[in-house]
C-alpha cells in the first residue's frame, strides 16, 4: 500500500477542480402519485416528522409522528393521520405530476396541472426546522376550495395493543400477566377554526412502567422517581388561513383562495390533566400565527442549507451508476437521521419515525406497528450515531447521551440491589427509563441470581456500556467540549468502570476473569469475550488522561493491569488470529455480528496505519460468513483493515438493497429490523466514511484513503478529533484538491492513495 504524508507530495492541490456534485442532484423526483403509504416521503425537523404521499385521487395524505409520543406500553406511536383535498384537483387526471424531495431546503415540492379542470398548484410541504409545526404552503392558478380532514383508527380503547400490533401478539415478544389496554383518542368537538386530538396516557389495571421495575426486583425503585409514560399527553392542532371547521375531523375554506396555508401544530407533555396540554398547544399555535411564514421559512432554508455544508461524500457517477446509488444512499440517510435526531428521544432503531403500515403474515397491523417494539436495542441503535462524529453533525448525537444518563440512577439502584456494591450496567434491550424487556428478562426476579435472566442472546451482554463510553470519548475528542466531559462523560465512565471492577473476580495472576459472559449475542456463557477486553483496554487508558482526580487514575490504572490479553487462536492456514472469547469458542454461533472484530470496530486496536494489521486480517477473512443487511458491520471491519476490493462489493450491493414495497429508494428493510432501517443506513454510511478517513486515539495521524479505490473519483468534507475539518478532491487515483482547517493538522495528514 502507498502511503505518504502529504506535506512531502508535490502538487497535491490543483489550480481547477472537479465540479462537486451538489446535494441537489440526489434529490428524489416522482412524476406520478403513489398508491398508498408505501410510495411515501420522509420529512421531518428532527423531532416531528412525516410520511408524504399524494394519492391516486390527488388528496395529499400524512403520517404525523413524533420522537416522544409513548403509549400506555411504551410502544412509539404515530400521532395520527391527516388528508388534504384540492377542489379542483390539479393532482387527478394530470398532464404535468412532480413530487420532489428538496434535500437542499428541507421541503416537499408537490405541482401538476390537471388536463380535466385546467387548475394548477404548486405546493411546499415542510415541517419548521425551528418551530413544531408541520407546514403546507403554496399556490393556485385557481381558486381552490380546500378540505383537511383527520382520519383517526385509535377510535376505542384497544385490548393488548391489537389496534396497533403490538408485538405481544405479533412476535410473542412481550407479554404482561394481566388484561391491559392502550386509551383511543380524544377529539375535541366544538372549534370554529382548528382540528386538535390527543391520546393520554392512563394508568388502567397496572403501570406498565412500574410492572417492569417490580417484576425486575427493582420496585423499590418507584418511590425514587416518577412514571414517565402516566398522563403523558401527545397530538395535534390543525389551523390554517380562511380553515373555518366543518365537524370534530374536518377543516373547509370558508371561501375558494388561490393561496393554501396550513399549519400543525403538535405537542409531546405530560400534563397533570388534559386541559393543561390542550392549553399548551393552543399557546404554540396561537404563536405561530404571529410568525411572518417568509421570515420562519428562511430560517428553516438557512438551516437546510448550514446542515449540508457540513460534511459530504459525492463520487462521480451518473444517475443509476453504482457510484451514483451509494452517494444518493449516503445522502438521503444523513436526509433520514436529521430529520428524527434532534427531539427528545433518541432515533429508534427499528423503523425510526417514519414507519407505515406494517403486515405480519398477510395481516395489515396498521400505522403504530414497528417489529421488536418499544425498547431501544443499543447494538442497532449505536449505528446511526456512530457516522454523525465524522460527518460534524454533532448536535444530533447528545439525546443518545441523555437517555442513558437519566437511566443512570435507576442502573445504579440495580447494581445495589443485586450485589450491593456500586457502579451500572445497562440491558442490551432497554425500554428508555433503563429496565430490561420483560420478555428478555422473565416473569420474575431470581434474588439469588438476579442477572440470570431468561433471554440466552443477552444474559449477560453488558458491553454496550463500555462502547457508549467509547462513543462518549470520540464526541470529546472531536468537540473539545469540557462541560460534556465534566458532567456526562466521567460521571457515566465511572459508574460502568465500577461495575466491572467490582463484578468479577481475579485470577491468581491477578487478571479478571469476566465470567459469566456473552460475546455479544454470538456466543453465550463464555469466559473473557473479546468486545470486553478490547472495550477495556481502549477506554481505561483515555479516562486515566481525563480524569483529575488522582484515585481514579490510579483506579483506572490498576484495573488496566488486571484485564487480560485478547484472546487469540490459529487459523486454518496456521496463522494467528483472534478468537471472539477465550472459552466457549467450541460453542455454535448464535448471531453474525463477529465479536473477534470488534478490536478493529469500534474499539479501534488493529487496522490501516496500526500494528498488528495482518493479524486483523486474518481475523476478518475467517470470521463467520455474515450477513450484508441491517447492522452486519462487514462493510466496516473490511475499510478498517484496508481490503477495499470488500468494502467497495459489500457497500455497493448494501446500497441497492431496500424494501421492494416501498417507493423511497433509502428505505432500507425490513431486514432483521423493521423499515426503514437505520442501522443499515448507518453502517452504509460509517463504511464510506472510513474508506475515506481513519483517525487514531492514541496519535494524531489522519488517514486518507485507506480503503478508497482508485477508480472513484470524489469530493468530500469529514470531520476529525481536534475540531478538525478535512474538505478534498480525488480525481484519477489522486488527491487534486484539499483543505484542512486547522491548518496545522497538515501535517498529521498521511495519504494512502
Amino acid at each position: 500500500m502507498k502511503c505518504n504524508h502529504l506535506i512531502t507530495l508535490v502538487g497535491f492541490i490543483a489550480t481547477a477542480t472537479l465540479r462537486a456534485a451538489s446535494v441537489s442532484d440526489y434529490n428524489v423526483i416522482w412524476d406520478s402519485p403513489s398508491a398508498d403509504c408505501n410510495g411515501s416521503m420522509p420529512i421531518g425537523n428532527g423531532d416531528i416528522g412525516a410520511n408524504v404521499w399524494i394519492e391516486p385521487s390527488g388528496d395529499i395524505c400524512f403520517y404525523l409522528s413524533k420522537t416522544d409520543s409513548w403509549d400506555e406500553h411504551s410502544e412509539l406511536l404515530k400521532l395520527g393521520k391527516l388528508r388534504v383535498r384540492l377542489t379542483p384537483n390539479p393532482f387527478t387526471n394530470v398532464t404535468r405530476f412532480k413530487q420532489e424531495l428538496d434535500l437542499q431546503d428541507g421541503v416537499i415540492k408537490i405541482s401538476g396541472t390537471s388536463l380535466q379542470s385546467e387548475a394548477a398548484a404548486d405546493l411546499r410541504f415542510w415541517i419548521d426546522a425551528h418551530h413544531p409545526v408541520v407546514r403546507i404552503t403554496g399556490s393556485t392558478t385557481v381558486k381552490t376550495e380546500v378540505e383537511v380532514r383527520f382520519e383517526p383508527w385509535r377510535t376505542v380503547a384497544t385490548w393488548d395493543g391489537l389496534f396497533s400490533g403490538l408485538d405481544n401478539k405479533a412476535k410473542k415478544l412481550d407479554t404482561v400477566p394481566y388484561p391491559d389496554f392502550i386509551e383511543s383518542d380524544t377529539i375535541l368537538a366544538g372549534r370554529n377554526a382548528s382540528l386538535l386530538w390527543f391520546h393520554r396516557n392512563r394508568t388502567n389495571e397496572h403501570s406498565f412502567w412500574a410492572d417492569t421495575l417490580q417484576v425486575q426486583g427493582l420496585g423499590d425503585f418507584k418511590s425514587r422517581s416518577a412514571d414517565p409514560l402516566l398522563n403523558l399527553t401527545f397530538g395535534a392542532l390543525v389551523q390554517g388561513n380562511g380553515l373555518v371547521s366543518q365537524s370534530p375531523t374536518l377543516l373547509k375554506s370558508a371561501q375558494p383562495s388561490t393561496t393554501l396555508d396550513i399549519s400543525v401544530v403538535a405537542l409531546t407533555a405530560q400534563t397533570a390533566t388534559a386541559p393543561e396540554w390542550v392549553q399548551q398547544v393552543e399557546a404554540l399555535a396561537a404563536a405561530d400565527l404571529k410568525l411572518s411564514r417568509e421570515t420562519a421559512e428562511a430560517a428553516h432554508k438557512k438551516w437546510w442549507h448550514e446542515f449540508w455544508e457540513r460534511s459530504w461524500i459525492r463520487v462521480a457517477g451518473a444517475p443509476g451508476d453504482d457510484t451514483f446509488i451509494l452517494s444518493q444512499g449516503y445522502a438521503l440517510q444523513s436526509w433520514i437521521t436529521a430529520g428524527s435526531a434532534r427531539g427528545r428521544m433518541p432515533i429508534k432503531f427499528n423503523g425510526s419515525i417514519f414507519t407505515v403500515d406494517g403486515t405480519v403474515k398477510g395481516t395489515n397491523m396498521g400505522p403504530d406497528y414497528r417489529r421488536w417494539g418499544g425498547p431501544y436495542w443499543f447494538q442497532n441503535t449505536r449505528l446511526s450515531y456512530y457516522p454523525m462524529l465524522a460527518a460534524g453533525y454533532y448536535d444530533l448525537m447528545p439525546p443518545l447521551f441523555k437517555m442513558y444518563m437519566d437511566a443512570l440512577p435507576l442502573a445504579q439502584f440495580r447494581i445495589r440491589t443485586y450485589y450491593g456494591f456500586d457502579g451500572a450496567y445497562f440491558p442490551e434491550t432497554m425500554y428508555f427509563w433503563g429496565t430490561y424487556r420483560n420478555k428478555d428478562f422473565g416473569e420474575k426476579c431470581n434474588p439469588e441470581a438476579p442477572d440470570a435472566i431468561k433471554s440466552k442472546h443477552i444474559a449477560y451482554h453488558w458491553s454496550n456500556g463500555l462502547e457508549l463510553t467509547a462513543m462518549m470519548l470520540a464526541y470529546y475528542q472531536h468537540t473539545r467540549d469540557g462541560e460534556f466531559l465534566r458532567n456526562t462523560l466521567l460521571p457515566f465512565a465511572r459508574e460502568i468502570i465500577a461495575f466491572y471492577d467490582h463484578r468479577y473476580p481475579r485470577n491468581a495472576a491477578g487478571k479478571l476473569v469476566i465470567s459469566p459472559a456473552n460475546a455479544m449475542e454470538d456466543i453465550w456463557n463464555c469466559e473473557n469475550p473479546a468486545p470486553e477486553i478490547a472495550g477495556l483496554r481502549y477506554i481505561l487508558p483515555q479516562l486515566a488522561k481525563l480524569t483529575t482526580e488522582a484515585k481514579e487514575k490510579q483506579r483506572y490504572a490498576r484495573l488496566l493491569d488486571a484485564i487480560p490479553e485478547l484472546p487469540q487462536g490459529i487459523s486454518d492456514k496456521g496463522r494467528d488470529t483472534l478468537l471472539p472469547a477465550a472459552t466457549g469458542t467450541d460453542r455454535r454461533r448464535n448471531n453474525c455480528e463477529k465479536p473477534e472484530c470488534y478490536s478493529i470496530f469500534p474499539f479501534r486496536f488493529y487496522g490501516v496505519g496500526r500494528p498488528g494489521l495482518e493479524l486483523a486480517r486474518e481475523t476478518f477473512r475467517v470470521s463467520p460468513k455474515g450477513r450484508n443487511d441491517c447492522w452486519a458491520q462487514d462493510p466496516i471491519f473490511a475499510a478498517c483493515i484496508g481490503d477495499t476490493d470488500f468494502a467497495v462489493q459489500s457497500l455497493v450491493r448494501r446500497s441497492k438493497r431496500f424494501d421492494k414495497e416501498s417507493r423511497f429508494p433509502a428505505f432500507w428493510g425490513p431486514n432483521f429490523d423493521w423499515t426503514p432501517d437505520v442501522d443499515h443506513g448507518g453502517v452504509n454510511m460509517s463504511a464510506l466514511q472510513k474508506m475515506l478517513l481513519q483517525t487514531e486515539v492514541d496519535s494524531d495521524k489522519l488517514h486518507l484513503f485507506p480503503a478508497w479505490p482508485k477508480a472513484w473519483d470524489c469530493s468530500f468534507k469529514l470531520h476529525a478529533p481536534g475540531q478538525t475539518i478535512i474538505q478534498g478532491e480525488v480525481r484519477q487515483g489522486n488527491l487534486v484538491d484539499m483543505r484542512v482547517t486547522p491548518a496545522s493538522r497538515l501535517k498529521d495528514i498521511v495519504n494512502h492513495l
